[in-house]
């Protein structure tokens, strides 16, 4: 068209412009990630040659994990829940009772552990006073005092400390049984105090709170071996009885830092 103001388009100049720009961006683009490259590569470099100087330096040594291993002693305090169950018998004649214990506790504990990697192995001896009792019109009984040794077996991370535990040990125990005579129609009673045998058995957990104290959490099951007694009386009766001792403690350690502990 004549007098047309559009200039004409050289196809074969444009190309090239479109080239060169294509090669600028990629060039561009290239050296963006050879320099983003080299500043990573440098903080990475930074970054580990301060955690070597740090592993290196003496003032932040590494922090070891804490060791069960040692002799302890410490005191406790809980309470007692134990299941009586008596049969008194006179003449061919019996009377059944069962009663719940119950009473508060607390005593003292001397034990020692051996941790190898994260199972500890440990040994127990402890002994507490009780008020325990009970009394009614067919069964009267109450525990003063018992003792334990026992062996644990427990796993460890750090300053927890889960463990089971189990042995034997001793109870004061006292009770007498009331039923009635077919003989005389009168009651008779059998009374006994003796030292029991016993079995126990447990769980428990600590936590070292510092260095040297320990805190414990702990349960038992304690459990009398059957016994039987006589009346005191002319008129014979036998009880006999099963006892079982539920406990439920805390308890309070200090571990010593004796020489190779």
């Amino acid at each position: 068209m004549r007098g047309s103001i559009i200039p004409s388009c050289d196809k074969s100049a444009t190309a090239k412009t479109i080239v060169l720009v294509y090669h600028r961006i990629l060039w561009g683009w290239a050296t963006a990630m050879r320099t983003a490259s080299v500043i990573t590569a440098a903080v990475v470099a930074v970054l580990c040659s301060a955690q070597a100087a740090l592993a290196q330096d003496s003032r932040y040594p590494p922090v070891p994990f804490y060791d069960w291993t040692g002799v302890y002693v410490g005191a406790n305090i809980g309470y007692g829940s134990a299941t009586i169950n008596d049969t008194t018998t006179s003449g061919g004649v019996s009377t059944s009772s069962s009663q719940t214990m119950t009473g508060v506790l607390g005593g003292g504990q001397i034990g020692a552990n051996y941790q190898y990697g994260h199972t500890v192995f440990g040994v127990e001896i402890d002994a507490a006073a009780t008020n325990q009792s009970v009394s009614s019109d067919t069964l009267t009984a109450s525990m003063t005092s018992f003792a334990t040794a026992r062996a644990r077996l427990g796993f460890a991370y750090d300053r927890i400390h889960y463990y089971v535990t189990g042995g034997g040990g001793y109870v004061q125990f006292s009770s007498s049984g009331t039923t009635t005579s077919p003989a005389t129609g009168t009651a008779v009673s059998t009374t006994g105090t003796s030292r029991r045998t016993a079995w126990v058995a447990g769980v428990g957990s600590e936590h070292a709170i510092t260095p040297n104290w320990i805190l414990r959490f702990e349960f038992l099951y304690l459990g009398l071996l059957d016994n039987s007694q006589n009346s005191a009386s002319a008129i014979p009766a036998t009880s006999s009885e099963s006892v079982y001792n539920l406990i439920g403690r805390v308890g309070l350690n200090y571990k010593f830092d004796w020489p190779g502990f």
